[in-house]
């Protein structure tokens, strides 16, 4: 997808609080371009050119790794505010 549809789509997800820095994606997405995680090609016939970023092979593996560490952090933070939950019934409120 184009950079602007990627923001946008982050945005939706609510990753940041303040909505995404649109400078910082495109650094990032040059970052992940460099690092060989995503391909950008210049798409012309649509209009305005716009260039369109595809995570590769390398890129996939990575972003399938990250979703399983914020899983396991999910899991953590569940579990700590269950168990902080349950220490303050015990200590009165």
């Amino acid at each position: 997808m184009h950079g602007a549809a990627l923001i946008a789509r982050l945005d939706d997800l609510c990753l940041a609080p303040d909505g995404v820095d649109v400078g910082m994606a495109y650094r990032t997405l040059r970052e992940f371009e460099a690092e060989g995680l995503v391909r950008s090609t210049w798409v012309t016939d649509e209009g305005p050119a716009r260039r369109t970023y595809r995570l590769t092979d390398e890129g996939r593996e990575a972003l399938d790794e990250w979703i399983s560490v914020m899983h396991e952090r999910a899991r953590l933070i569940e579990a700590f505010l269950v168990g902080a939950d349950g220490s303050m019934d015990h200590q009165g409120g």
